[in-house]
């Protein structure tokens, strides 16, 4: 039984995961598990919600050492046979797409041996993001292609290849059109920012806090938190608001609107969100928790940026950085719905390394 197998520490949980009904459920964009094994082959069973419809089906990676094995999880059970060359491999199992759209549980690993996992000391990375952390459209190059679950992939995201190339284990909470403080996407769920999922081990956009799946946070501590969110919380502030399009009826133009109370009472309390965000990362990883919060993978509106830097200064650390990255260039290969492809990602990711060594945040 899968669980046998984690108590008994033949396997390593990746990510945010959970046990339910004999499965091992990795919900979460980029959760799974890992393990050493030797044999002539690995049989891996996985189960999956909205199998059927193919949109929105979910996708697992499969990583012997370096080869990698995508698959669409098409039945209610999948079952994978996969060859294993002479010696003792690294095994991942890895849910390459998002918790909003489908869910994807670990049902069983059959093979010959299995080897305990003692790991050195290692880096641990949580992620918190938007569709630009899920590896939203990032196996595409038309941007004119609607979302579809087959050309999304954590794994040819950024956050991975940083994770990766680190050579650090990592977590993830990522679901697309979702902000740090509010986003016209997703208004009226019962849960509608990712600051409120710091202790969910499972998302689905009918969850509320007293049905979703609660995470212990002394499960796994962070040294590093990468931010990546305000892209959609920008979405909140525009035109086609209603909120914003009633103010704009009452002074005349958007520019005047900025100017109105309501709507700075509202930037007021996107930069009180982001400062409390802070606040609860320290409380939950500890007093030597460094964050670093990236903004400009695409285009975002200054008065984002002033938010967060705003918080930055106010709550007074020296362990929280913002860094605005380069963005996209008139190079720039696009995937699908105008989000970046897996070749910007690679760029995106590079940047990251080059920030994280140069600012000694991954020790």
């Amino acid at each position: 039984m899968i669980n046998e197998l984690l108590v008994n520490q033949k396997i390593k949980a990746i990510g945010r995961t959970f046990l339910k009904d004999d499965l091992l459920f990795t919900n979460f964009s980029g959760s799974g598990v890992k393990c050493f094994v030797s044999g002539g082959n690995i049989t891996i069973t996985l189960f999956a919600t909205r199998f059927d419809d193919e949109n929105n089906r979910p996708y697992a990676s499969i990583l012997i050492d370096t080869e990698r094995y995508d698959f669409a999880l098409e039945n209610e059970f999948n079952t994978y046979e996969l060859p294993l060359k002479e010696g003792v491999h690294e095994v991942k199992i890895i849910k390459r797409t998002e918790s909003s759209v489908s869910h994807m549980a670990i049902k069983e690993i059959l093979v010959d041996n299995f080897y305990e996992i003692k790991e050195k000391n290692r880096l641990n990375i949580e992620f918190y993001g938007d569709s630009l952390t899920c590896g939203f459209g990032s196996l595409s190059t038309d941007p004119s292609e609607p979302f579809r679950t087959c050309t999304e992939s954590f794994l040819d995201g950024y956050s991975y290849m940083v994770a990766n190339d680190l050579d650090a284990n990592y977590s993830a909470i990522s679901v697309s059109g979702f902000p740090v403080f509010k986003s016209r996407w997703n208004q009226g769920f019962p849960i509608d920012s990712i600051a409120d999922m710091i202790s969910l081990a499972s998302y689905h956009d009918e969850d509320t806090f007293q049905t979703a799946i609660s995470w212990n946070n002394e499960n796994y501590k962070a040294n590093l938190v990468i931010i990546n969110l305000g892209t959609n919380d920008e979405s909140y502030f525009t035109i086609g608001q209603d909120w914003v399009d009633e103010l704009i009826k009452e002074v005349g133009s958007y520019e005047e609107a900025m100017k109105h109370p309501k709507f700075i009472k509202n930037l007021d309390l996107l930069r009180h969100r982001i400062l409390q965000f802070f606040k609860d990362l320290f409380n939950i990883h500890g007093k030597d928790l460094k964050v670093l919060y990236l903004m400009g993978m695409v285009d975002v509106s200054p008065f984002i940026y002033d938010a967060i830097n705003w918080a930055i200064k106010e709550f007074n650390n020296p362990n929280v950085m913002h860094y605005k990255l380069t963005g996209p260039t008139k190079d720039s290969i696009f995937g699908a719905v105008w989000h970046p492809s897996k070749f910007m990602h690679r760029n995106t990711a590079d940047e990251v390394l080059k920030v994280i060594r140069e600012n000694n945040l991954g020790k």
